[in-house]
């Protein structure tokens, strides 16, 4: 599950704040914004400033990484880029994520028409992206985030003409 904090500004100079979270059920807790890592709880303490938003996941299972699998790493433009992204972790029934993923062009500016959101049915999700006939050929770079952890993976995929 998630939890998500919201700090008003009350007053113009208003100190920070240290809070206490209770979740209502013990698990792992992740900062969704900065991926910290903050151990198996059922609550913790942070530091809130003024006009500050925070939000956690708390997770049955702490996440070891996300695994990629490409079905070709080399193809042609106009070509589909698929394959599939697992969660690993320990445990053996994963519950729902959303995997972000990103793909940055040959010279490094991110090519938007290719991103997309994953959601994961037992840990796993399949993905195709389609490349455009005149896509610049080179290393196109994939990057998947786990929304809830902020775990990473990066791939590279090699576009031809």
């Amino acid at each position: 599950h998630y939890l998500g904090l919201t700090k008003r500004r009350m007053k113009k100079e208003e100190p920070d704040r240290r809070v206490r979270i209770y979740s209502p059920s013990s698990g792992h807790v992740y900062d969704m914004f900065t991926g910290e890592y903050l151990g198996e709880k059922k609550s913790w303490e942070i530091l809130v400033r003024p006009a500050d938003v925070r939000l956690f996941s708390v997770l049955p299972y702490k996440v070891d990484a996300l695994r990629v699998t490409l079905h070709k790493k080399t193809l042609s433009r106009g070509r589909a880029i698929s394959g599939s992204v697992q969660v690993k972790i320990p445990a053996s029934q994963p519950v729902r994520h959303v995997i972000h993923l990103d793909v940055l062009r040959p010279d490094g500016k991110p090519a938007p028409y290719l991103a997309q959101n994953l959601e994961t049915q037992d840990g796993s999700a399949d993905f195709s992206l389609l490349t455009a006939l005149n896509d610049p050929p080179g290393a196109f770079t994939m990057i998947f985030t786990d929304v809830a952890t902020q775990i990473k993976s990066i791939e590279k995929v090699h576009v031809t003409r």
